[in-house]
């Protein structure tokens, strides 16, 4: 007969209980959400810094964040009581086009500008893992990316080499297709391209190195790939010098 579970856990990791909460104000409604003060007071430097007691925000223990997304902040409290990100899971293909983003990288892309501009990164890190894990899984029998808006998301919300940025660009060299850039010029973060374009040049490079010495470029590139067609008359060329009353200059010569 098998042992029941073991109920037990260590004390360090009992959830709060006690203790003196917040409330964060957030999005245009004022949609409250109540944390306790300790957990997220040691977690995010940003936090650390509005509730400190010489702020109003501390002194009140509400913090106004009108600018926040009400979903993103749940999933965020979530995570500091539990250590996990709760998603709602893509299971089909079914209305889903190659080009398209799962609706989870949207809110992890979103999740992950949340973490950078609250401080905390052990958050972006836990957003990291799960961008990879679901990456690592499969709808209608393909892997599918974060591209296109995702991606824009991340780099509007993020600085000169972030590392989530870098995520973002080591994902397309490493598993890119033609499909994860859109035909529509808009929907391609700018800054993203640029660092794309550098990363699969170096990696490029990497490859060539790796090959031996470089041979020149008239023994691997076809050059008649750029040629322009010519066009081709049946009609003889006419010569001016033949021509009457023309020197052979082309100039016209006039009878005195």
């Amino acid at each position: 007969m098998s042992m029941p579970a073991d109920p037990r856990v260590d004390h360090t990791q009992a959830p709060f209980t006690d203790g003196r909460t917040v409330k964060l104000l957030v999005g245009p409604k004022s949609s409250p959400f109540t944390v306790h003060e300790e957990l997220i007071h040691s977690r995010a430097a940003f936090f650390d810094a509005a509730l400190k007691k010489c702020w109003t925000e501390g002194r009140s223990g509400q913090v106004m964040m009108p600018e926040d997304e009400p979903d993103i902040i749940r999933l965020y409290v979530q995570y500091l009581y539990t250590s996990k990100i709760y998603l709602e899971r893509t299971t089909t293909s079914a209305n889903l086009k190659s080009s398209d983003n799962l609706p989870e990288y949207i809110v992890l892309a979103k999740a992950y500008v949340f973490g950078e501009r609250i401080q905390d990164s052990e958050f972006k890190n836990s957003v990291v893992n799960a961008i990879l894990a679901r990456a690592s899984e499969i709808i209608g029998g393909k892997h599918w990316y974060p591209i296109t808006s995702a991606v824009d998301t991340i780099y509007k919300g993020t600085t000169t080499g972030s590392l989530g940025r870098q995520l973002m660009v080591e994902v397309h060299v490493l598993r890119g297709g033609a499909n994860f850039i859109s035909d529509d010029q808009e929907m391609n973060n700018k800054d993203f391209l640029a660092d794309l374009a550098r990363a699969m040049l170096r990696a490029a490079r990497q490859v060539q190195i790796a090959a031996g010495p470089f041979p020149g470029l008239p023994s691997i590139i076809d050059a008649r790939k750029y040629h322009e067609k010519v066009k081709v008359t049946s009609e003889p060329r006419m010569d001016l010098r033949s021509m009457d009353g023309v020197d052979g200059e082309g100039n016209t010569m006039e009878n005195h």
